[in-house]
């Protein structure tokens, strides 16, 4: 009987463990991603001009920003907002925390090659998709852009995937203007974004199809 009190708890700590793993992957692809100098991931795109603005450093500015994507699902939802989520400020601010960790310890891979370029960017890539892959695994919280698509599908009544999609495009585009509005140049968008934007998503469904033909 004492095991099988046991056991659901030894579960849920693995199933947090895997989410903290998962996040510090994520930072660590999305630091790889931006250190290859050929544009950051688009959930890291304001805060990357933010943070050319400021005093205040990328993974600040993406802690903050995920936080006020939190909120403005807490708005949205009122009390149908699951209590569960309210987890996504305290994995918002380890996101950042993580992202301006591996930022500092990863070197400057740009002035090597642009071959060293693009392999950084490719290892960036898969990195945070693996990294995406185990927090999605974990099942426990969602980061806080996904849950605001989240809430974007329960709203309109329409699937994630294309949801995904114009809330990607529109970080984007909100990063350009704010880039050429205040610096007249681009800022942190380049041919890493796109590459981000439209791999990331297709490798974590080949690491959830992999797991499942593994398990099953």
């Amino acid at each position: 009987m004492s095991e099988l009190v046991k056991r659901p708890k030894v579960t849920l700590v693995f199933r947090y463990i895997l989410c903290f793993v998962g996040i510090s992957v994520m930072a660590l692809g999305v630091a790889l991603t931006t250190k290859a100098n050929l544009g950051t991931t688009p959930i890291s795109a304001l805060p990357y001009v933010a943070s050319a603005l400021t005093s205040m450093s990328i993974g600040v500015w993406t802690g903050l920003f995920n936080v006020l994507l939190v909120v403005a699902q807490v708005v949205v939802l009122g009390r149908r907002f699951p209590p569960l989520q309210y987890l996504q400020i305290p994995v918002s601010c380890l996101f950042g925390l993580f992202i301006d960790i591996w930022m500092t310890c990863l070197p400057e891979f740009a002035a090597h090659s642009v071959a060293m370029q693009i392999a950084v960017l490719c290892a960036g890539t898969f990195t945070l998709a693996f990294g995406v892959f185990l927090e999605v695994s974990a099942g426990v919280v969602v980061m806080a852009g996904e849950g605001a698509v989240k809430v974007m599908t329960i709203v309109s009544r329409k699937e994630f995937g294309p949801l995904k999609v114009v809330f990607d495009v529109t970080l984007v585009l909100s990063a350009i203007l704010l880039s050429y509005f205040m610096f007249r140049e681009l800022k942190g968008i380049g041919i890493g974004t796109v590459v981000s934007a439209v791999c990331v998503g297709t490798l974590v469904k080949l690491f959830l199809t992999a797991r499942r033909r593994v398990a099953g």
